[in-house]
């Protein structure tokens, strides 16, 4: 097959993708991270039948215009996200994604964030940083004392995390919550409790993981992320010492909500990897807070992220070759028909 790779692509996995490929082409954003815009994405995918890609858009125009196109792998976890899926399925074209690429990142950064805000890791770092910064017997367990309390935190183990929502980040962060002594409560309800029976979790509903739990994460898949779901209410219910932590979706959280339930002390602190449009940089009024660490959505920013994108859209191509239908495959109706 006549072969496009416009996403990232591990060198180490090109000899498996020869055993596929008979002409393979680099361009785009895998190659200078300049996405190529659809006059000159329509042109390269010219005689093309395997379409590897990452952050072009496939759009319906392109799709109309590329005749020989055959499959898409698409490097995301989330396809639909750069992938017109509705055109590709009226061509026919199945449209494979790297399910679950970036979960293991992602449950480890959750319970980093956790970390830097709940054992205060970020501030007390800036301000032995800045000029006020003291390094008294009282950090090194001396007998002075008193400074050391604004700086303690709750311990995880022992302690109830709350799940809203629960894909493959979730199962992640269940074996992470496992390993550190935690109770795991989960609220989906996509999930039945036979299938996190081994997790030693339990399904609830939201007001319960809202009012029950010590840290609270979303995991809520773009497809199902339901705009507002943690409303003003809903952060009400929390515990005056929990803790919130986002690095899925923006819309699903009331960030006004949640900005004055940490300015007022309702909460103990949150930690934020994404926001709405709204707060740029310069607007960010959860930069004034103490009790909020913020990342620029950095959860899934690994430098193996490359190789486990290659792997799996690899290991998905070779099931459907072989006759099998893919484990991460948006349109599985054009192999079934």
């Amino acid at each position: 097959m006549k072969t496009l790779i416009t996403a990232r692509f591990d060198p180490q996995y090109i000899n498996e993708l020869n055993n596929y490929a008979t002409e393979l082409r680099f361009d785009g954003y895998g190659v200078n991270g300049i996405k190529m815009e659809t006059g000159r994405l329509i042109a390269a995918l010219d005689g093309v039948e395997l379409l590897i890609c990452e952050c072009e858009r496939i759009t319906k125009e392109v799709l109309e215009a590329a005749d020989s196109l055959k499959i898409i792998l698409c490097c995301q976890s989330e396809a639909s996200s750069v992938v017109d899926v509705e055109a590709a399925t009226q061509k026919k074209i199945p449209v494979i994604f790297a399910g679950g690429e970036n979960a293991a990142a992602a449950a480890e950064y959750i319970i980093g964030l956790i970390l830097c805000v709940s054992r205060n890791i970020v501030r007390s770092d800036r301000m032995l940083r800045s000029e006020y910064g003291v390094f008294d017997g009282s950090f090194l367990g001396g007998d002075t004392g008193s400074s050391f309390v604004p700086w303690d935190g709750p311990l995880m183990a022992g302690k109830t995390f709350g799940m809203i929502g629960f894909g493959a980040v979730g199962l992640q962060v269940a074996r992470l919550t496992h390993a550190l002594g935690m109770e795991l409560l989960i609220y989906d309800p996509y999930v039945k409790q036979p299938s996190i029976q081994h997790l030693n979790a339990e399904l609830v509903n939201l007001d319960t993981v809202m009012s029950e739990s010590d840290f609270i994460s979303i995991d809520c898949p773009k497809k199902r992320g339901v705009k507002g779901l943690i409303s003003r209410d809903k952060i009400g219910l929390m515990k005056n010492d929990a803790y919130f932590v986002n690095t899925s979706c923006a819309w699903v959280l009331d960030y006004d909500a949640l900005y004055e339930a940490l300015s007022e002390k309702r909460i103990a602190g949150a930690g934020l990897d994404v926001f709405p449009l709204e707060y740029t940089l310069r607007k960010n009024k959860f930069l004034s807070l103490g009790n909020a660490v913020l990342t620029p959505r950095l959860a899934s920013a690994t430098r193996d992220i490359v190789s486990h994108h290659t792997r799996i859209v690899l290991e998905q191509l070779n099931l459907m070759l072989h006759g099998k239908m893919p484990n991460f495959i948006c349109n599985p109706q054009v192999l079934k028909n």
